[in-house]
Parts: C-alpha cells; sequence; structure tokens
C-alpha cells in the first residue's frame, strides 16, 4: 500500500516536473520570439534611418542640381497649373528665365503646356506633349522642355 502512494506521489513529482519543464520551455520559445520582434524591429529602424539619410542626401544634391541647372517651379494661381522656369540656358545672359505652365486637366486627365517664354516651336510642344500623356513622365518632359529652350537658343 506504501509503495503504491509512493509510486503515485513519484509519478506525481514527474507529472509537476515535466509540466515546469513545459512551462519554462514556453517561457523560453516566447523570449526568443520577443528577441527575434526586438532584432527585427532594430533593424527596420537602422533601414529607416538609412533611407531617410539617403533621402535627405538625394534632395540635398538634387537642390543643389536645380539651383545649378536654374531649375525652379512654383504653383500658379490657376488650379492645377505649375509654372516652371530655367535659367543658366544663356551663356550671353545666365539669369534670362525661359519658362512655361504645365496644366493637369481634372477632366480629361492630359497635361497642357502654354505660355512658354520665348515661344517654342509648336510641333515640339506638341510632341512632347504627346508623349507626356502617354507616359505620364513629368521628368522626361522638363527635361525635354529644357532641350527645347537651348534649340530656341542655337536658332538665334
Amino acid at each position: 500500500c506504501d509503495c503504491s502512494n509512493l509510486q503515485h506521489f513519484t509519478l506525481l513529482l514527474l507529472c509537476i516536473a515535466l509540466l515546469r519543464s513545459l512551462h519554462y520551455a514556453e517561457l523560453e520559445a516566447e523570449e526568443l520570439k520577443q528577441r527575434h520582434r526586438a532584432e527585427e524591429a532594430r533593424t527596420l529602424k537602422s533601414r529607416l534611418r538609412e533611407a531617410k539619410q539617403t533621402t535627405v542626401d538625394d534632395l540635398t544634391r538634387g537642390l543643389v542640381n536645380y539651383k545649378y541647372l536654374g531649375f525652379d517651379f512654383e504653383k500658379c494661381e490657376e488650379t492645377n497649373a505649375l509654372r516652371i522656369a530655367f535659367t543658366q540656358l544663356d551663356p550671353a545672359f545666365p539669369n534670362r528665365e525661359f519658362s512655361f505652365i504645365l496644366l493637369v486637366n481634372d477632366a480629361d486627365n492630359q497635361y497642357y503646356i502654354h505660355g512658354c517664354q520665348p515661344n517654342l516651336d509648336a510641333t515640339a510642344v506638341t510632341k512632347i506633349l504627346k508623349e507626356i500623356n502617354r507616359s505620364d513622365d513629368v521628368a522626361l518632359m522638363i527635361r525635354q522642355m529644357r532641350k527645347e529652350f537651348v534649340r530656341t537658343l542655337q536658332k538665334i
């Protein structure tokens, strides 16, 4: 009878020990998950910090390039219109301004260019407009317009 109680008690102690071991294993697994999440968060934070710095560097470099190239833009009084201007195109008069207004029409979701100063070849502007309305590549359009203004200088 005592032997049976002793065996029962021993089995009970073994069960308790196994339950504790299982509980500790679960705690360790949870702790590892938390450490892994924390490491992922640190890695993500580091990547974001690097990306932010890259963005700041890119913006600074872009601003310097814009100023060097004499590129400027501002929102017009008109809805969805942007006035884009260039200087540094005319070697004889570097501060001379070349500009145009880029308008986005909400009704047909198309770009329009008007108010070119000095006037540009209408065929060239039409070609540029067709390209931007097809590709939606505003940066390409700005480069092409700049080239057209340079071409007008070469014709003079």
